[in-house]
């Protein structure tokens, strides 16, 4: 895997140097996908929302959730609102967070089951992403958006939306909610493993 950023996209994190601008299997420019002229949201239904390095937050199972296309996701899990520790900053959603956006490609299929939100002020939001809505739609969308999407050939498509979302699994031989809905989302992958059309997607 290579990722590889280049001046276009200044601003938003880091610019790498000109040599690291390309990549180098195939030459080809590196970087975010809008640059490339794809669209974030249009594939897993959400994208980078925030950034940060302070306390990362828990989430939140929204009402959508408990509907019967997406609580198999939660049996067996105890509390509505999970993830309140980890070994990433101290919680299951945090460090780099996505979220979705109808206006830039979020599938009207894309289900939101657990939202997080209530990240401190330092968490940096993308100053050059466009909302209609202006500030105060801005602000609602300091969050970070669990994702579930099927897809109309038997495909399903989950986003736990949260590069800390590793570090909220438990301990060997131990066991918490998100190892719990973790487990729960590999158990229904592998019962459809080799059926054709099933394929899947975990972000």
């Amino acid at each position: 895997m290579e990722l590889r950023r280049s001046p276009l996209e200044a601003g938003r994190t880091w610019d790498g140097p000109v040599a690291e601008q390309a990549l180098s299997i195939t030459n080809e420019p590196g970087g975010y996908l809008p640059c490339r002229g794809r669209g974030e949201f249009s594939l897993i239904g959400g994208a980078i929302s925030l950034m940060g390095f302070d306390g990362a937050r828990p989430f939140t199972r929204t009402e959508e959730s408990h509907e019967a296309g997406c609580a198999w996701l939660f049996e067996g899990v105890e509390n509505a609102t999970f993830g309140t520790d980890g070994m990433v900053l101290g919680g299951a959603a945090g460090y780099e967070v996505d979220a979705t956006y109808p206006a830039l490609g979020t599938s009207a299929d894309t289900v939101v089951i657990a939202r997080a939100t209530g990240f401190p002020d330092s968490f940096f939001q993308d100053p050059t992403r466009w909302y209609e809505g202006g500030d105060k739609q801005r602000i609602a969308r300091r969050c970070a958006e669990m994702t579930l999407r099927k897809l109309a050939a038997g495909g399903l498509i989950f986003s736990a939306s949260s590069v800390a979302w590793c570090g909220a699994l438990p301990a060997a031989g131990a066991m918490n909610d998100v190892g719990r809905i973790t487990l729960n989302l590999l158990t229904r992958l592998g019962a459809t493993k080799g059926e054709p059309g099933r394929e899947k997607s975990i972000s």
